[in-house]
């Protein structure tokens, strides 16, 4: 939106040219286009919470914005919630350092002060009957020190502030190497007859209070 009145410098030239100009069909097509434009703008303010919901710029969040607005079509799934920690806006509490990251400028690190990290979580009812059989997860992962690293990725589903499922897979890295990136993927599974108001949470939980690095984290629902 800050970029709007730098956008209106070339926006008014070009309506400057198509107003005096003698050919009917490019005024017609100039006013329809704006109209076009300021429906397409006015029905987006009326769905969408906030600019970004996942990275920097996150498409699928957009992407399921058009759907809400019958530009693509209704189905929810599958759907992807992607986090490069470049946003603050979703950190949820994580604590994020510049020294070292996979890709962009930050990562998410845990040690004996941080104990979770990577927090999100979402409403059964926001797939709209649609409620995804799995949950696959994947993150980047870079040690701190050359021993074995032990965490567990969590995927609970709570109604009522109680937990009524929860699945943890153990994040054991024994490689020795600290210098790189290490992919870590794993799919979680759906309980059946889950109500609209079940919210489905993952987090990392550095039970051992180890030091280690996370970095681009993408949740896929399908």
């Amino acid at each position: 939106m800050e970029f709007y009145p730098i956008f209106c410098v070339p926006f008014g030239f070009l309506a400057g040219n198509v107003l005096v100009s003698r050919k009917r069909f490019i005024k017609i097509l100039f006013f329809i286009l704006v109209i076009c434009m300021t429906a397409f703008n006015f029905s987006l303010s009326l769905v969408a919470s906030r600019c970004n919901f996942g990275s920097t710029w996150d498409w699928n969040y957009y992407a399921k914005q058009l759907k809400r607005i019958y530009l693509l079509p209704r189905s929810t799934l599958p759907f992807t919630f992607t986090n490069d920690f470049e946003n603050r806006s979703i950190y949820n509490g994580t604590m994020v350092t510049d020294s070292v990251s996979n890709s962009g400028i930050w990562s998410a690190i845990l040690d004996k002060n941080y104990e979770i990290c990577c927090e999100h979580s979402v409403m059964v009812r926001d797939f709209k009957g649609e409620i995804p059989k799995f949950i696959t997860v994947q993150l980047m992962v870079r040690k701190v020190e050359p021993g074995p690293v032990e965490a567990w990725l969590v995927c609970s589903f709570e109604e009522n502030n109680e937990i009524n499922n929860r699945q943890m897979q153990r994040l054991k890295l024994y490689s020795e190497n600290t210098r790189s990136w290490i992919p870590v993927f794993w799919t979680f599974y759906v309980p059946n007859k889950l109500s609209g108001d079940t919210k489905i949470n993952f987090y990392v939980w550095n039970k051992e209070k180890k030091s280690f690095f996370v970095d681009d984290l993408m949740i896929r629902y399908e």
